[in-house]
């Protein structure tokens, strides 16, 4: 009996196709053919120090990428600076921008691209947070979004120094003296 439907569905699905229905509508929404990409200094940030993050954007998208923009979500405490590289962005935020930060490019530049972002951590808001990246692009319709990059900024307080020492000590002298 399954043999017979089997047979039945692909007559349907041949007949289809042979009539010039694209089998194209019957796929899902396509995969991200553009990624973002942070590479995060491996070191903790203290208040008032800045932070230079390198940002690398690509492509693989066929038809080429006709518009491109970038968003990069901030975590608390921090602010923009500046970019600085090749094929920056001719549209980015003023500095001192907080929360998320907007940028795009009117001439499009060769992929990949990488450009650095420079932040600067508040003294008086510093937290640890997520940066999340994610480009918007077209290529013949409408906006499409790559997968978000998403990366730890580390912070520290003055008073613990730059991450040396983290866990010395813990446990020591528990239990002494109890009797």
């Amino acid at each position: 009996m399954s043999y017979r439907i089997a047979i039945g569905v692909f007559l349907c699905v041949f007949a289809l196709v042979a009539n010039g229905l694209d089998t194209d509508d019957f796929k899902g929404p396509a995969a991200p053919c553009v990624t973002v990409a942070h590479a995060v200094p491996e070191v903790c940030t203290m208040p008032g120090q800045e932070l230079a993050i390198q940002v690398t954007i690509d492509s693989s998208c066929d038809p080429m990428v006709q518009a491109l923009g970038l968003r990069e979500q901030l975590p608390t405490g921090w602010a923009y600076k500046a970019v600085v590289g090749n094929a920056l962005p001719n549209v980015r935020p003023a500095p001192g921008k907080t929360g998320t930060l907007e940028f795009a490019w009117i001439s499009l530049p060769d992929f990949p691209t990488t450009f650095t972002l420079q932040l600067v951590l508040d003294a008086e808001q510093a937290s640890s947070g997520l940066l999340v990246g994610v480009a918007e692009y077209r290529q013949t319709g409408a906006a499409m979004m790559s997968d978000s990059a998403i990366d730890t900024l580390c912070v520290v307080s003055a008073g613990e120094g730059e991450g040396e020492g983290e866990g010395e000590g813990e446990g020591e002298g528990e239990g002494e003296g109890e009797g």
